[in-house]
């Protein structure tokens, strides 16, 4: 039986319906299930965890999802290492108990081949949280994942995947899975238990689905690109990283270091890091401790201007001879990172950037019952610049060598005026490239004319890679200087020699030859053109001439909007009388005075009431809230929403004040099974800060704290406002909210 299924699964892999992955900007939907196979360090036992993930495929090449998996493993002390003889048989007396296994983050898969097979690498980072059973509180970890496997596109939009992974993380086993009477009754200790890196190897298989994108071979995406066309990347920075209070570090650590990596597209870059402590004394010190990893860059637009996102994790290493707070030697840590920043273009490779991160790092615990180990986060600040060199030599092709001549010729007469007749292949993709600029030049216009300007510029920077590959085919030798031809024959033994210029028929030549009937005339020697190809190439004309009058009306429209908004500044400024002159009409608008209380409107859209539940994690509690709307930032790229949340229920209430940033998605696609219904929304990703606190806490919960958001919702134009829907995740999934809610436009 088991055979018959692996033949079944090996014709589908192999059928010739299979196709590429998807490329341009889609959504995935991977639902799977992992086998976890841990060393013995960590303290459980192999097992089954299931979940899935949901993410953005930014292009053909690279993948961002989100990650949740769960599981219930036993726990298995008996095994930890590094025991003694006294200790082996008292760990065996600990007591086995049902663990709950929950794991959230944010991984990254780079796509190395197109096609229906595609081999992938694959890293991330999160929050690992440990439920015991027998009401123990819950253990949190920061854990780094990394590894590779095999994406099998079976059919359109469809794909089956296994993949390995290694699975690292910090922790204390008896802080995570033992409480005081569990140490007291096997006769341990705190003290005999401490925070261990453990390994673990995971396999995971699952299925994937693509909504959205281009199934088509041409590579078109914002994010990402052919990696042809990645760029190095190269990022110094000096920075002060503030930690936490909880943890044993020292207050503040000045920090020096680089980013390296790649620009695998505009807005899109993957760097590796190395940080360094410096010396706070001395200009050029250095301390022992360093920390390496890698993440994720985003910048929200091609500007010269633009904010950017960064997402990653890495290992931070405490070297001998460091020293924390109080004189303490600190533990190693895992760490996770999400910040936020701008960068401003000084040179077209050289830009200067800002930003600020919160480095997430596990403190210790002592044991369950008094203090498992929770998750805290520091603050760096950094400033530095960022180099973007030109392309990868090595990955561009090689231009062809031309043809060298069969013949030598001594040029000293006049060359002719013509240019070189180019060869048919090299005429057909020439007409190709033409056509292909003629569709992005349409689709450029149709999406100015929808306002999708993300859109846009992407088409712009693929019609300008097309440009600059026309100009590559059609260039050709300069023209020569005048001279004189001299044409080297060899003089024949016997027989004449007609030498003839210009055009014309030669009259020797046709009063030597008999006459013939048309239709036996010989074939001329001129190559014929297909009268379907200059069909072509006439409608294409047509068509470019078409498109170049509209892209020129649509520049002149832009202009004349542009002159009109400026003048309705000014009405709504109060300055002037504005006279607007069009179709020799002319009207006079003579603006009634403002009071200077709309200067602080300026780009306030609307006000959003809404409301939701916190749906995962305690307290369990209904949300009511309200919240303002700024989306003039980077021409409506970036809103800023401010808002004040109220909860209540789960034995307590609960107040929150939030500052969040958020930008659009492109357009939501239907999913298959809903066919041609147009949901008609538009997704929308966000990131914040807040402050959150709580009357009466739950045991496990802060009575105040700072949080950090992660937004990702849509909305809907409804009526006279927009309806909204989005999932809230605060603190690594500490508190899950999901709102729905309606704005009011101004």
């Amino acid at each position: 039986m088991n055979r018959w299924i692996l033949r079944a699964i090996l014709l589908a892999l192999l059928a010739p319906s299979a196709r590429a992955q998807v490329g341009g900007v889609s959504y995935t939907f991977s639902p799977s299930v992992e086998y976890s196979r841990f060393e013995k360090n960590a303290g459980l036992k192999d097992n089954y965890a299931f979940g899935g993930t949901m993410g953005l495929g930014l292009g053909r090449y690279v993948e961002l999802k989100v990650l949740g998996l769960i599981g219930r493993y036993d726990t298995r002390l008996g095994r930890l290492g590094g025991a003694d003889s006294t200790l082996a048989p008292r760990l065996r007396q600990l007591p086995t108990r049902s663990v709950r296994t929950e794991r959230w983050g944010l991984a990254l898969q780079v796509n190395l081949l197109p096609g229906p097979i595609v081999p992938y690498l694959t890293a991330g980072t999160g929050l690992l949280r440990l439920r015991p059973e027998d009401d123990l509180r819950a253990s949190e970890s920061v854990y780094l994942m990394g590894g590779g496997g095999l994406m099998f596109t079976v059919a359109s939009r469809y794909a089956i995947f296994a993949q390995v992974e290694n699975l690292a993380y910090r922790y204390n086993p008896g802080a995570a899975f033992l409480r005081g009477e569990d140490l007291n009754r096997a006769n341990l200790q705190p003290a005999n238990f401490r925070q261990v890196l453990v390994t673990n190897w995971m396999g995971r298989a699952g299925m994937r689905l693509y909504l959205g994108g281009t199934t088509s071979e041409v590579e078109e995406g914002l994010f990402s690109q052919h990696p042809a066309n990645w760029r190095p990347v190269i990022d110094p920075f000096v920075g002060q990283l503030r930690f936490n209070r909880a943890l044993d570090f020292p207050s503040s650590q000045r920090m020096g270091g680089f980013y390296l990596g790649l620009a695998l597209g505009p807005t899109l870059n993957l760097r590796g890091f190395y940080w360094r402590a410096l010396d706070s004394g001395r200009l050029t010190g250095t301390e022992p401790m360093e920390a390496y990893g890698a993440d994720l860059y985003l910048s929200f637009a091609d500007a010269p201007v633009t904010p950017y996102l960064s997402l990653g994790g890495g290992y931070l290493n405490v070297l001998s001879g460091y020293r924390g707070r109080g004189g303490s030697t600190p533990d190693d840590q895992v760490f996770a990172s999400a910040g936020v920043g701008v960068s401003v273009l000084l040179l077209e490779a050289l830009q200067l950037q800002a930003g600020v991160q919160g480095i997430f790092m596990t403190r210790d615990g002592i044991d369950n019952r008094t203090a498992p180990a929770q998750v805290y986060g520091s603050t760096l600040y950094t400033v530095g610049f960022s180099f973007r060199p030109g392309r990868l030599s090595f990955l561009q092709p090689r231009p062809r060598r031309a043809a060298e001549p069969s013949a030598p010729l001594i040029t000293e007469g006049e060359a002719p005026t013509a240019e070189p007749t180019a060869s048919p292949e090299l005429e057909a993709r020439q007409r190709l490239l033409a056509l292909r600029e003629a569709a992005l030049t349409a689709e450029i216009a149709r999406a100015e004319a929808a306002g999708d300007s993300l859109l846009a510029a992407r088409l712009r920077a693929e019609r300008e890679r097309l440009r600059t590959e026309m100009l590559t085919a059609v260039s050709v030798p300069a023209a020569r200087t005048t001279t004189r031809q001299m044409i080297t024959l060899p003089a024949p033994e016997q027989g004449e020699l007609y030498v003839r210029y210009g055009p014309g028929s030669s009259p020797l030549v046709a009063a030597q030859q008999p006459a013939t009937p048309a239709a036996a005339a010989p074939t001329p020697t001129t190559t014929p053109t297909s009268p379907e190809l200059q069909a072509l190439e006439q409608r294409l004309l047509a068509r470019l001439e078409a498109i170049e009058r509209d892209r020129q009306e649509l520049v002149r429209l832009e202009s004349r909007l542009a002159r009109l908004e400026a003048l309705l500044q000014q009405i709504g400024r109060g300055e002037t009388t504005v006279r607007i002159q069009a179709a020799d009409t002319t009207v006079t608008v003579r603006p009634e005075a403002t009071p200077s209380e709309e200067s602080f409107l300026q780009g306030f859209r609307g006000v959003a009431v809404f409301g939701g539940v916190n749906a995962l994690g305690a307290p369990r509690q209904l949300l009511i809230g309200v919240r303002g709307d700024y989306g003039t930032w980077l021409g409506g790229r970036l809103h800023l929403w401010p808002e004040a949340v109220l909860s209540f229920a789960g034995g307590t209430s609960g107040y929150n004040l939030n500052l969040n940033a958020t930008t659009p998605l492109p357009a939501l696609p239907a999913p298959p099974l809903l066919g041609r219904l147009d949901l008609e929304a538009e997704p929308y990703v966000g990131f914040g800060l807040g402050l959150l606190a709580f009357s009466n806490p739950p045991r496990g919960v802060s009575g105040i704290q700072t949080v950090w958001n992660l937004i990702l919702g849509a909305e809907r134009t409804y009526g006279p406002g927009v309806l909204f829907v989005e999932y809230v995740s605060m603190n690594f999934f500490s508190f899950n909210r999901l709102q729905i809610g309606y704005r009011l436009a101004f």
